[in-house]
């Protein structure tokens, strides 16, 4: 890219769309998994078993372009994917309404971590074929000539986090974003 809010990011690399599909990571897609995150009391315990079981069971049981952190937005499947979270988001939101519209928490910085196994117990490829033993956790992390979001400082996510939109529509805060109804998103599941 050499213009936009993000000028100069480029990654290169093919870019077709390819999967290496796994049943085992699938598994945590099932009703019982999202069960068991919706039960949740607060946004602190409902995020990570989201995050653990749905989130990376999509993109770990469709591998391949979904399970790079970088260029799975290039799998029409990503948006799919992620509309249902965001879905199963909503759903956990609205059973205890308004008092969800306003819980939030959560690290503002990656964990550091060493990447992602790219093989099973038994030595075949699980995302990629031919993969060294771990996917590298820089490609799984935007470069760092991108900027950083704003606001909240330290390392605690707030109702006034800043979104950084990169130029692409105006930048927004965490409490905007909160209720799919309200006036900046507007939309509803059906």
């Amino acid at each position: 890219m050499n213009d936009g809010g993000i000028p100069s990011f480029g990654r290169t690399g093919q870019h077709c769309i390819y999967r290496f599909v796994n049943d085992a990571c699938s598994i945590v897609l099932g009703q019982i998994y999202v069960d068991v995150c919706s039960k949740m009391e607060t946004f602190a315990e409902f995020w990570p078993c989201i995050e653990t079981a749905p989130h990376s069971g999509g993109h770990g049981g469709i591998g391949g372009k979904m399970w790079d952190g970088i260029s799975s937005p290039g799998d029409p499947v990503f948006y799919l994917h992620h509309t249902w979270l965001d879905k199963l988001s909503w759903e956990w939101q609205a059973r205890d309404l308004p008092a969800r519209l306003h819980d939030i928490s959560g690290r503002n910085v990656p964990a550091e971590f060493v990447g992602l196994p790219s093989h099973d117990s038994a030595g075949l490829p699980l995302f990629y074929p031919n993969a060294d033993q771990f996917l590298p956790a820089e490609t799984l992390r935007p470069p760092p000539d991108v900027p950083r979001p704003e606001g909240d400082p330290g390392n605690a996510t707030t109702l006034a986090h800043v979104l950084n939109m990169f130029g692409v529509v105006p930048n927004a805060i965490i409490r905007d974003v909160m209720d799919i109804a309200g006036p900046l998103l507007c939309y509803e599941y059906v």
